[in-house]
């Protein structure tokens, strides 16, 4: 939905790695990080891009609420990480673990 969706240039730059949503629903934090093939995002740029997401966030949401059957809609909240974890990159990359 991020980069299919979003107008905004510099919220298209995110890649969403995982969501965690709280157990009462209300919350999701979303990570995300820079797309595989460039630069890490400085810590400046990863500033940005995590405001820019933030200003996309009722969009995003209202996306949500129509691709979701849930009652209540978790408020987003965006967390930049500069170093994907490892078991993410084997997932992208096609290996699998349990073989």
């Amino acid at each position: 939905m991020v980069n299919d969706d979003l107008r905004d240039p510099v919220a298209r730059r995110a890649l969403v790695l995982r969501v965690e949503l709280s157990v009462d629903y209300r919350n999701a934090r979303v990570y995300f990080t820079h797309p595989r093939e460039g630069a890490p995002f400085s810590r400046d740029e990863g500033r940005v891009v995590t405001s820019a997401l933030e200003r996309c966030a009722p969009f995003l949401r209202a996306g949500l609420a129509e691709a979701l059957a849930m009652d209540r809609v978790p408020l987003l909240r965006f967390v930049y990480e500069s170093e994907p974890p490892l078991s993410w990159l084997d997932e992208e990359i096609g290996g699998d673990s349990c073989d």
